[in-house]
């Protein structure tokens, strides 16, 4: 391993475990942003929701990489002090502006065609300016053994790291894997899932199926609707598997999918025009796609349940699919359920 000290890292550099992995993958490298839709690449991607000159995609190219135990984590360290990051706030939505953003989002669904659109909002938490971020990242992956569970160190840019349970694509030498993932509850057998809840699902579920078609992946199979602990809520999943023609690149079928429903809204376009105009920030790369590409084995997840991490404090981003039947408070709400996936372990990382 180069070093120990990941803040010091002149280029970028990504520690991270998959879904079930036994284990982190460290990978460092020189960063391409062509280079993630060449077929053979190797390396790890970083989209933005909306790919723009200020925020493009970051493809670490796999220059360096080890894969390690989760003991061998511990020794590593990342202090968010010394790391060369710039420092910056945003506007952070309270109660009655995000409420006024979903009532926005509303009335654009009644004027328009559109069906569901996302509402999200960034929430402040002060950090220790000496906390080892490997070591919240550790107890995050301990918490959540079946997410995406990353740190991702652009020097000089910014540092992102989250706990994604939402599976973009898997691909394992052309056998492919996606999920449909939306609503939330509490993870409560008291609390069950809302006409709402299942509509917004649905919505999810019938973009993915009417895309697979016509992007070259056969013998298409889904799954039954069921529920899914994430941490503290539950969400409704619906699984893909097919086969993917050999002639489809992975950037093809990930630029086809992204965003889905479930982060963007439906129809796409204009779900994207919405948010850009009526949310508070510039989502960057929340909501967008990441994860390790090579020519036989792809895992991409989308990028929700994380944070930016700054100087002084961390930037949560968290939202909620909006329908015409949705209720603004009980919006606010799950979007403060979902904060806890991060600030819950935040807390046992600083003790």
């Amino acid at each position: 391993m180069q070093s120990h000290q990941l803040h010091t890292y002149l280029n970028p550099v990504v520690i991270f475990s998959n879904a079930n992995q036994k284990g982190f993958t460290l990978i460092s490298g020189k960063s391409n942003a062509d280079h993630w839709e060449s077929k053979g690449s190797t390396g790890f991607v970083f989209h933005p929701f909306v790919s723009n000159d200020k925020h493009p995609p970051v493809f670490i190219q796999a220059d360096f990489i080890e894969h390690f135990e989760m003991e061998k984590v511990n020794a590593l360290e990342f202090n968010i002090g010394s790391a060369n990051v710039p420092d910056k706030e945003v506007f952070y939505d309270h109660k009655e502006s995000f409420e006024k953003v979903v009532e926005e989002m509303q009335e654009a669904i009644s004027a328009t065609n559109l069906d569901k659109v996302i509402a999200s909002r960034v929430k402040k938490i002060e950090i220790a300016p000496d906390l080892n971020l490997t070591d919240w990242l550790c107890n995050l992956n301990k918490e959540y053994p079946h997410h995406l569970n990353y740190l991702i160190y652009y020097p000089g840019k910014f540092v992102w790291m989250g706990s994604s349970p939402e599976l973009l694509l898997k691909l394992e030498n052309q056998e492919f894997r996606t999920v449909a993932l939306a609503g939330t509850k509490k993870d409560s057998v008291a609390e069950h899932w809302t006409k709402k809840e299942i509509e917004e699902q649905k919505i999810v579920t019938d973009f993915i199926a009417n895309a697979l078609k016509g992007i070259g992946v056969d013998d298409v199979l889904q799954s039954e609707l069921q529920t899914v602990n994430a941490g503290v809520i539950q969400h409704l999943k619906t699984e893909f598997r097919g086969r993917l023609n050999a002639k489809v690149s992975v950037g093809e079928i990930a630029k086809i999918l992204h965003p889905t429903p479930a982060v963007g809204g439906i129809p796409k376009a204009l779900s994207i025009q919405t948010i850009e105009q009526l949310e508070h920030y510039e989502r960057t790369y929340y909501t967008g796609f990441l994860g390790y590409i090579n020519k036989n084995n792809t895992e991409l997840y989308v990028n929700i349940r994380c944070a930016e991490i700054l100087k002084s404090h961390a930037n949560l981003y968290i939202g909620a699919g909006i329908t015409a039947s949705s209720n603004p408070t009980k919006e606010w709400f799950e979007t403060e359920r979902k904060a806890e996936a991060l600030t819950s372990i935040y807390a046992l990382s600083k003790d």
